[in-house]
């Protein structure tokens, strides 16, 4: 696999100062946001540290909005990712030991376990980025909207 299959773009060595920004580096994180990396996933893999990348958000609001814009996509390929982990079983084995570390049992079977996990953790992620539109809830549009949110029940009186 090439390097720049990877996302990888070729960082020359910089001083103190100069800027490793370039076009290519910044079409290299876009793209790798647009598949569902994390910025400092995608920082990692192109040798820039991703502090360095909110700076030039800073000072660039049009790079800021491309970032966003990314983010954006890539936050719809991971949901539907979270929809493909659900519709695809995983099989694995799960062992069990007894207290002195004999296997005492193999089943094979869907890692139904593992998967909910997955995509719950996916959704955790989506939330937090775009609650208006990851949230959801039945009581999210009630506390966003200022309305009063009824909860009925709760601790009997002393």
């Amino acid at each position: 696999m090439s390097a720049k299959s990877k996302g990888l773009v070729h960082v020359p060595n910089y001083r103190r100062g100069e800027t490793k920004r370039t076009p290519e580096l910044e079409e290299a994180l876009c793209h790798a946001l647009e598949d569902g990396v994390t910025l400092r996933a995608a920082c990692r893999t192109n040798l820039i540290h991703y502090g360095t990348v909110y700076n030039w958000m800073d000072s660039d609001p049009a790079f800021a909005q491309r970032i966003a814009r990314a983010r954006d996509i890539g936050d719809e390929a991971v949901f539907e990712e979270c929809k493909d982990i659900a519709d695809n079983v995983k099989i694995g084995e799960t062992v069990e030991y007894s207290p002195n570390d004999n296997v005492v049992k193999i089943k094979s079977g869907d890692m139904l376990e593992h998967r909910k996990l997955q995509i719950w953790t996916r959704l955790q992620i989506l939330q937090r980025r775009n609650w208006k539109k990851y949230g959801g809830g039945a009581n999210s549009e009630g506390a966003e909207s200022g309305k009063a949110v009824t909860i009925n029940g709760g601790l009997p009186d002393a």
